[in-house]
């Protein structure tokens, strides 16, 4: 590979020779290097839910239909970044808590009730996305999804205006 530095009477000009250089050129570059060996995204799924009304009085937890979604980790030591958001129209003025569950085992789960927006019709709890990283320590495939329930039982509904997703991502670890 050639180098040239512009610069009048300091300006350099040389080769650097192919031995020192991994790839020939930063086209011909199509893999991180094999020292890069944690942090790198190995496998993405994904479930999106279309808008299906579903309400929530109770205060235990229950599931979200739908908004499950399977991966198969490739290794025991990798962990698992899972992504949801929940889309909410409410009369109320508590909120809800929302937990992640793997199998039947609940690995996370919110603590607080959410900020009430008002646009003018309907109160709207805008919740942002909610995020986990989960470490299954299994190669057998794991299965995620979202529970919500009501703070003070009161009637709410999710998935009327806003779709609610969630989303995994196995991460090398």
């Amino acid at each position: 590979m050639a180098i040239t530095r512009i610069g009048g009477a300091t300006a350099i000009t040389g080769t650097i020779p192919q031995g020192n250089i991994a790839n020939a050129s930063l086209g011909a570059v199509t893999a991180l290097p094999g020292a890069i060996a944690t942090g790198k995204v190995l496998q993405v799924s994904n479930f999106v839910q279309a808008s299906s009304q579903q309400t929530f009085s109770s205060t235990s937890y229950a599931d979200l239909t739908n908004v499950t979604v399977n991966i198969t980790p490739s290794s025991t030591s990798n962990k698992i970044l899972i992504v949801a958001n929940i889309g909410s129209d409410t009369n109320n003025n508590e909120g809800y808590g929302m937990q992640f569950v793997r199998g039947s085992t609940s690995i996370y789960a919110t603590k607080q009730t959410y900020t009430l927006y008002t646009d003018g019709v309907t109160q709207i709890y805008n919740v942002n996305m909610f995020n986990y990283y989960d470490s299954p320590n299994s190669t057998s495939q794991q299965t995620y999804k979202v529970q919500i329930r009501s703070y003070d039982s009161a009637s709410m509904n999710i998935n009327t205006s806003y779709n609610s997703n969630i989303q995994v991502m196995e991460i090398a670890g």
